[in-house]
Order: structure tokens, then C-alpha cells, then sequence
């Protein structure tokens, strides 16, 4: 018995890559800067019905080992979208756009580039 066609928005898609995003860095999404700055960092795009990719921008603490850190991350994407969508993760392209260092509290807003005005 056919039930009908499942569909899943693309918003629905950012909102998991987002929650997987900030589960990933130990981020609050209930802080509604940081659910702002989050949503800023990640786009899927649908490469067809069953499979998409995703674009993420993120800030690594100083001494994070790059590689490792950018490999968990793509894995736990991966795996979040898959596993809640029924979709093929085709690639988690990930942009390393600043190294905190110690003593920084916050991961800065990529929109935020400028705060020494």
C-alpha cells in the first residue's frame, strides 16, 4: 500500500543542520543571537529529490586540530540529516573562517567581522 509522497522543506533541512551544528559547539539555540548567527552559517542546497549538500561557516578554538574537528563535525551532520530525513548527505563542505583564541567566550557572528569600530 502507497501512502503518498514525503516531502521536506528546505527550512526543515537548515533547522536540522543548525541543531546538529550547535549540539556540535556546545551552542544555545535559545539565545536568539546565537540561533541568528547559526542560521547564518549553514545553506543546503538540493542537488535532487533525494540528496542535498551542505555549506558550513565556523569559528575552531585555538589548538583544535582543524582537520579532526572538521571531519567530526562533517560526520555528525551527516549523520543527523540522514538519519532524521531519510536523505543522502552528498557532501558537508565546512569553512574555517577564524581561530578563537584563549580567552575568547563567544564564537563571533561571521557577519560580525568588524567589531573594532
Amino acid at each position: 500500500m502507497e501512502y503518498g509522497n514525503i516531502e521536506i522543506s528546505d527550512s526543515v533541512l537548515k533547522d536540522i543542520a543548525v541543531k546538529s551544528l550547535a549540539d556540535f559547539q556546545g551552542s544555545d539555540l535559545s539565545d536568539p543571537k546565537e540561533a541568528k548567527r547559526l542560521k547564518k552559517a549553514v545553506e543546503i542546497d538540493r542537488l535532487d529529490n533525494e540528496t542535498v549538500s551542505v555549506n558550513v561557516r565556523v569559528a575552531v578554538k585555538f589548538g583544535e586540530v582543524i582537520p579532526e574537528y572538521v571531519k567530526k563535525l562533517q560526520d555528525k551532520l551527516s549523520k543527523d540529516l540522514e538519519a532524521l530525513t531519510g536523505l543522502k548527505v552528498a557532501s558537508v563542505n565546512v569553512t574555517v573562517e577564524e581561530v578563537l583564541l584563549e580567552g575568547t567566550q563567544e564564537f563571533p557572528g561571521v557577519e560580525e567581522s568588524s567589531k573594532e569600530e
